[in-house]
């Protein structure tokens, strides 16, 4: 049994699911999803809720008594002082951590090396349960278009909201001025060939 805490939001489940799938994938051994710290999070932390119940994912979320017999005081400080022992980064890869014989898992694993050797799988995961709306749909529509045409397509995506208004967010994280925005899309219109 491979069991992951999911913390975070939507980017950070999904890193978080792919290492757990590989790792369940490499030992043979079911996944199941912990995710009881939606609607318990420290008061430091932007609320969350569970975001994979979207996809076509293949895991089951386990019980509170399961989560209970990897939780207890000394399993939680030992997972703590093993982190830091070992200096475990957020976005780096450990691939120790791909033969750890622990069942219970908690950590970000933000590096794609984890489940880099089933990426075709794990896109597959990812894949919507339901069809798009028929306005997502019209403007997947046009994203395929452009893409077989001449029209270039720019994504620009602002984060600020818990990073401004949650303190702890705001000094953990870098804030980008909205000069730097504004900074990056003269920069991008100058690169774009008016017609």
């Amino acid at each position: 049994m491979v069991i992951i805490r999911l913390k975070g939001g939507l980017g950070n489940q999904m890193f978080q699911y792919a290492f757990g799938k590989a790792l369940s994938m490499r030992k043979n051994e079911p996944l199941f999803l912990d995710t009881s710290i939606f609607g318990h999070e420290p008061k430091i932390d932007t609320p969350r809720k569970y975001a994979l119940d979207v996809y076509n994912i293949s895991a089951t979320i386990t019980d509170r008594a399961t989560i209970a017999k990897y939780n207890t005081k000394g399993k939680v400080l030992l997972r703590k002082i093993k982190r830091r022992l070992l200096r475990l980064n957020d976005y780096s890869f450990h691939p120790s951590l791909l033969k750890s014989k622990s069942s219970y898992h908690e950590g970000y694993w933000n590096n794609e090396k984890y489940f880099k050797n089933i990426a075709k799988e794990i896109r597959h995961y990812f894949t919507l349960k339901n069809k798009l709306t028929d306005q997502a749909e019209k403007i997947h529509e046009e994203l395929i278009r452009a893409k077989t045409t001449e029209i270039k397509t720019v994504s620009l995506h602002v984060r600020r909201g818990d990073y401004i208004s949650n303190p702890y967010a705001f000094e953990q994280h870098n804030i980008l001025s909205m000069d730097y925005y504004h900074s990056a899309l003269e920069f991008i219109t100058s690169k774009i060939p008016k017609d």
